[in-house]
């Protein structure tokens, strides 16, 4: 089904919506235990929770409905931390490349991350929650590209008011370094370059021009195999989309999990956590005769919500994943590219289910 949701009144895209979800049903498509369905792009929470709804419909006795989809509202059971997801895992992978030695300085790349140079391609979910983490962070988003046109700051992008300005407009035209110019931003100097929209963005055409040392993949596929031979060759490394932007993925199993055992994240552990930490605190205080700011202390005794446990979780993840990549790239010298460490790893898994099972 090929829907451009711009293109249609939000009543005629929940009619769309709910008609798709009938037709998975009637195959057996969709169900709590197998194709559980998440949002990509062109759809948000809205239509999840009509997928879920129209699900829960066809089957009213089915205990586990609201598994069946993932992305949903958080009123209808839907996990605290989903949405930013993809774009937090983006940003994790890259902290964890800087954080580690051996790869960064293949990049001659600086460790810390404030002031490294980034330009993003794409200011949906994905984009913008990887470009406010980095902003937060203190790193110089000093270009965003979208398909109706760009916006360039060698001093920074204040990543805040540029979606303040594209949640009104729908454009970044009127925004102060608006440029009608898309494609070749791609190629301008810069440390970092994150292609978080469609794919085959980068190509054998453009390939060779691209100037950053490290690109991450946040978009699905936007690195073509052409492309991606050519930025080996040239000292570029690439951080590939099945690790970069699992973010979303992994969220969507915390949520799925989530609906499966009826309860939120957090829940059984938040106050007991709170009543030690300010036991901790109290016997603290009592031993050297001084009191904390009250500020530091809310923050110390406060146990951990559930979005605090969704980001944790997310986190761990994407350091597992990203030490497992290293490992396995560094282990062979027939392994050129992190992408291919990581399709050895997925293979590696299924190859070793397989030999358990007997097939």
């Amino acid at each position: 089904m090929i829907v451009d949701p711009n293109h249609w009144k939000q009543d005629e895209l929940e009619r769309i919506t709910r008609r798709f979800t009938n037709e998975l049903a009637k195959r057996d498509l969709i169900h709590p235990s197998q194709n559980v369905p998440g949002p990509d792009m062109g759809t948000d929470e809205n239509v999840m929770a009509w997928m879920a709804d129209e699900y829960k419909r066809l089957y009213p006795t089915e205990i586990d409905a609201m598994a069946s989809v993932t992305g949903k509202p958080i009123a209808l059971g839907g996990v605290d931390g989903r949405t930013e997801a993809t774009g937090r895992g983006v940003f994790y992978s890259i902290l964890e490349f800087l954080d580690n030695d051996k790869d960064r300085k293949k990049t001659k790349l600086r460790r810390e991350i404030e002031d490294q140079r980034v330009i993003i391609q794409g200011f949906g979910n994905v984009g913008f929650h990887a470009a406010e983490l980095l902003h937060e962070s203190g790193a110089k988003i000093i270009a965003v590209i979208e398909r109706n046109g760009s916006v360039v700051n060698e001093k920074g992008i204040d990543i805040q008011k540029l979606k303040k300005h594209f949640i009104r407009k729908r454009t970044f035209e009127g925004f102060d370094g608006f440029s009608t110019a898309r494609g070749h931003f791609l190629s301008k100097d810069c440390d970092i370059l994150i292609p978080a929209a469609t794919e085959g963005v980068i190509h054998r055409g453009n390939a060779g021009k691209i100037k950053a040392r490290l690109i991450v993949e946040g978009g699905n596929g936007p690195v073509t195999s052409d492309a991606d031979k050519i930025l080996r060759k040239n000292g570029v490394t690439v951080i590939p989309d099945f690790y970069a932007n699992s973010g979303g993925v992994i969220v969507s199993y915390f949520e799925w999990v989530k609906n499966l055992s009826k309860m939120r994240y957090g829940l059984m552990q938040e106050r007991d956590q709170e009543k030690r930490q300010s036991n901790l605190v109290a016997a603290l205080e009592k031993m050297t005769s001084n009191s904390f700011p009250s500020e530091m202390k809310d923050e110390f005794v406060k146990g951990a919500s559930e979005i605090d446990l969704v980001r944790s979780g997310l986190e761990e993840k994407m350091k597992e994943g990203y030490h497992a990549i290293h490992e396995t790239f560094h282990s062979d010298r027939k392994i050129k590219s992190f992408r291919m460490a990581a399709m050895v790893i997925a293979v590696k898994k299924v190859a070793e289910a397989y030999k358990y099972l007997g097939i």
